[in-house]
């Protein structure tokens, strides 16, 4: 197959242009992969007495128990608490409230994701067994479906599930992305390096790594701007969806894995005279 490139152009403008699609894939996973660290930031907890009242409480938990416990009860409160932070407004942490004795649950949604991102490795037989595209295809679905489901079900909006519900249903769906986008990843990726010959793989591989390198730096720019962890998910989910549209578009079957199914389905042919 590499022969065959080589008699035509092996690194023409359908791939630089199919690189370019590569390279959005490439931000997009890079803001999936990078989003939950700025997700997880945290702010510092303040609490102090509320209407000059002695401070009997030091400890600062003990406080937002009592704090938390008034709004449940819908009663006054001798404390007052709040999130503090120059760097980041509103992240995961204030938003659901994962404090004290729930501050473990920020770590646990990230090693969801990187455990999705292992579960990913069986990307490779479902891709040789149905094709790049078609593999990328039924990942992609997936991953858009996953995403309306999850936004719907963590917004404001949506009085059905508490706050600590929403944030379980944050890390089911970290999980489901990491499965889904480290699959996409590596689909993309072989894809590039099926389009051309060897001899440009060093070129592609360049390439690829600074549009993932520039996703970290865009994820960076979105969250100093926002300083809003939901408005960043948004940002990341719309990202995705504008690649993803992209490449189902414009992106064919890999010509090299169309090659070989045909030199397989020719060999009896060949071996039998």
């Amino acid at each position: 197959m590499d022969v065959l490139l080589d008699s035509v152009r092996p690194f023409g403008w359908s791939q630089k242009f199919y690189l370019g699609v590569f390279g959005l894939i490439m931000i997009s996973s890079s803001l999936n992969f990078y989003s939950s660290v700025f997700f997880t930031a945290e702010p510092e907890l303040k609490c102090y007495p509320t209407n000059n009242q002695s401070l009997t409480k030091t400890n600062d938990c003990d406080m937002w128990k009592n704090f938390t416990m008034s709004k449940i009860e819908n009663t006054p409160s001798a404390y007052e608490c709040n999130f503090e932070s120059k760097s980041h407004n509103f992240t995961l942490i204030n938003d659901f409230e994962l404090v004290c004795d729930k501050s473990y649950l920020p770590s646990l949604s990230q090693t969801l994701f990187f455990v999705g991102c292992i579960c990913g490795v069986f990307n490779g037989f479902i891709s040789d067994k149905f094709g790049r595209k078609k593999s990328a295809t039924i990942f992609i679905i997936l991953m858009i479906v996953s995403s309306i489901i999850y936004h719907v079900l963590i917004d404001d909006s949506f009085i059905w599930l508490s706050k600590i519900n929403k944030f379980y249903v944050y890390c089911i769906y970290q999980f489901l992305k990491g499965v889904l986008m480290f699959c996409i990843y590596q689909i993309a990726y072989i894809l590039a390096y099926e389009f051309t010959t060897e001899k440009y793989h060093t070129l592609t591989t360049n390439i690829l790594i600074s549009f993932y390198v520039s996703g970290e730096l865009i994820i960076m720019a979105v969250f100093y701007f926002t300083r809003n962890w939901r408005h960043t998910n948004l940002f990341t989910t719309c990202f995705f969806l504008f690649s993803s549209v992209i490449f189902l578009i414009f992106i064919p079957e890999s010509p090299k894995l169309v090659f070989f199914r045909k030199t397989q389905c020719l060999a009896p042919i060949f071996t039998s005279k």
